[in-house]
């Protein structure tokens, strides 16, 4: 079963995602981009789905820094981040790329379109 991080700031948003997560995936929930990096060097994760606009620290420069960590320690496989969010510009999809997301999704979370997502990524039961 795929482990997944899920970070979102609103917490009832994150409840209610989590709730349909747990039918086909464990589910780990952190509430801001200090608990995900801090999360992501403790335990092990298939893939990170993650909310962009949170305080302090938002979806961009988590994923920079997670990144960052991974190169440091000679990872060699970088861990599946996927962006998520409530916002639709057209530039926010290339802004996830460029800070090194490797998809991007609408809220609410939709799980036919994050299995879609999956596959398309590669990302099957535990990598």
């Amino acid at each position: 079963m795929l482990h997944i991080l899920l970070v979102d700031d609103n917490i009832l948003n994150s409840k209610i995602m989590a709730y349909y997560l747990q039918e086909k995936y464990l589910v780990c929930c952190v509430y801001n981009g200090f608990e995900a990096i801090k999360t992501f060097k403790e335990k092990h994760f298939d893939v990170i789905i993650m909310d962009l606009m949170m305080p302090e620290i938002d979806g961009y420069e988590t994923t920079k820094q997670i990144r960052m960590i991974e190169s440091e320690e000679k990872r060699e496989r970088l861990i599946p981040i996927i962006a998520l969010t409530a916002n639709v510009y057209d530039n926010d999809r290339e802004k996830c790329l460029a800070a090194g997301m490797n998809d991007f999704m609408v809220k609410p979370i939709n799980l036919i379109v994050l299995q879609e997502i999956f596959n398309e990524l590669g990302i099957t039961e535990v990598i």
